[in-house]
């Protein structure tokens, strides 16, 4: 598929601003509580009722439009993403801000659809500068309830074929500004990779429930990363259960009237409610590849040195350890 893109003009406030202007947003959340008896994997009880609709009812009481999707397959999926893309493209709907929520079974690279795995990776590519582009500099919020243990199974993707875009002519004189393609994103999982994600059938899972707290609690003046910062803060307790170890991926658990074991140590409760990391040291390393084996049928990285001396020197100034690696094997 071909088509082909004008240039446009970026002001140069938008891309100095410190916060996105969020005027309109889309929320969509994918609940898959059953699938296909192939894949052999258990129902999901309760998160429809105790998850998936409070938190279509958060991202609402936010001024979002929602959408929600239960046991969607694959093909469900593309098609509704594909209509998101349309819309935009028509300009028959403007958003600031996109939101995708998926609350399924997963592994250490793909969540599962109703009828398969499909990879996070392309889930996120569906909407990147390159493939999306009425949502360049808009933020983009994916958020995986799922596990990330490690699986023989592969997934699929989603949205393979590639939009060939034209080379465009710019004006002599014009300012050339290059975006990323997965710029503004933002991914959240519910666990660290390689670890099994906690669910409960009769509440939502301590990561979803927090969450879905803090949206409620959530005031003008925050941001989504302070709020993602106290609903991580929140979800150890001390009287967390070892269940819920699996659903923490930042702090060590902590319980009461229990010597701690092998490599855990005390955290303290003050620690636990705190809202910012108390930094007083830290450790920058910086490394910068621009040059690589002819093996690897890589190409050079040319201007890169720039960037790359320009934040070691920012981190230097900020107090930090630093390091700078140049082409490092």
């Amino acid at each position: 598929m071909t088509s082909r893109s004008t240039s446009g003009s970026i002001s140069g406030s938008v891309l100095d601003a410190e916060r996105y202007i969020i005027r309109s947003g889309l929320a969509v959340v994918i609940n898959n509580s059953e699938f296909d008896r192939r894949l052999r994997l258990p129902d999901r009880p309760g998160s429809l009722e105790n998850e998936a609709e409070p938190l279509e009812e958060r991202f609402k009481d936010l001024g979002f439009k929602t959408i929600l999707l239960t046991d969607a397959t694959k093909k469900d999926m593309e098609n509704r993403f594909s209509e998101i893309k349309s819309n935009l493209a028509t300009k028959s709907e403007q958003i600031d801000c996109l939101i995708i929520v998926m609350l399924t079974h997963g592994n250490d690279e793909s969540v599962y659809t109703q009828d398969q795995a499909v990879l996070v990776d392309s889930i996120m590519n569906y909407f990147s500068a390159e493939n999306c582009e009425e949502l360049i500099l808009k933020p983009k919020i994916f958020i995986f309830q799922a596990s990330r243990q490690s699986s023989q199974s592969f997934g699929a993707g989603i949205g393979d074929r590639k939009v060939k875009q034209e080379e465009i002519p710019v004006s002599e004189g014009a300012e050339v500004v290059r975006i990323p393609n997965e710029a503004d994103f933002l991914a959240v999982y519910s666990t660290a990779l390689g670890e099994r994600s906690f669910n409960q059938t009769e509440r939502a899972s301590p990561f979803l429930h927090h969450l879905i707290e803090e949206l409620k609690n959530m005031g003008v003046d925050d941001d989504f990363y302070s709020v993602l910062t106290r609903e991580m803060a929140s979800q150890d307790t001390l009287d967390a259960k070892p269940d819920l170890i699996e659903e923490t991926s930042t702090k060590l658990p902590v319980t009461k009237g229990t010597e701690p074991k092998t490599n855990e140590g005390t955290i303290y409760q003050s620690q636990l409610d705190q809202e910012r990391y108390p930094i007083k040291s830290g450790i920058a390393v910086v490394i910068n590849n621009t040059e690589f084996d002819a093996r690897l049928g890589l190409s050079d990285r040319s201007g890169s040195d720039v960037d790359a001396s320009s934040l070691f020197q920012r981190f230097m100034e900020l107090g930090f350890e630093s390091d700078l690696m140049n082409d490092a094997k």
